[in-house]
C-alpha cells in the first residue's frame, strides 16, 4: 500500500490525473502520515511548563555564548586590521631605510 500511494502523490504532484478510487487512497494515506507525524511531535514535545523554562534558559545561555563569540571575534578583527597596518607601516620603513643605504 505505501508504495502504491507514494506512486499516487508522485502522479497528483505531477498534475497527472487520478479516479476517485486513487484519490481517496492518496487522501487516506495523507491522514495517516498526518497522525503519525502529529504524535511523533506530541512524544517528542516538552511535557510542562518546567521543561519549557528550561529550554528557554538553555537558549538563553547559548545565545550569550554566541554573543560573547561574536564580540571577541569583532575585537580580534579589529586587532588583527591594526597590526596588518603596523606591519604594513614597518614594511615600508624598511623598504625605505634599504633603499636609502643602497643608495649610500
Amino acid at each position: 500500500m505505501t508504495d502504491h500511494a507514494r506512486e499516487l502523490h508522485t502522479r497528483a504532484a505531477r498534475g497527472l490525473p487520478l479516479t476517485v478510487e486513487e484519490q481517496a487512497e492518496l487522501d487516506a494515506w495523507y491522514r495517516r502520515n498526518d497522525d503519525d507525524e502529529a504524535r511523533m511531535l506530541a512524544a517528542s514535545a516538552p511535557q510542562s511548563t518546567l521543561e519549557l523554562e528550561t529550554l528557554r534558559r538553555e537558549v538563553d545561555a547559548a545565545l550569550s555564548r554566541l554573543t560573547t563569540a561574536a564580540e571577541q571575534v569583532q575585537t580580534l578583527s579589529h586587532e588583527n586590521e591594526t597590526l596588518r597596518r603596523e606591519l604594513a607601516e614597518l614594511r615600508e620603513r624598511l623598504r625605505q631605510t634599504t633603499a636609502s643605504q643602497a643608495a649610500a
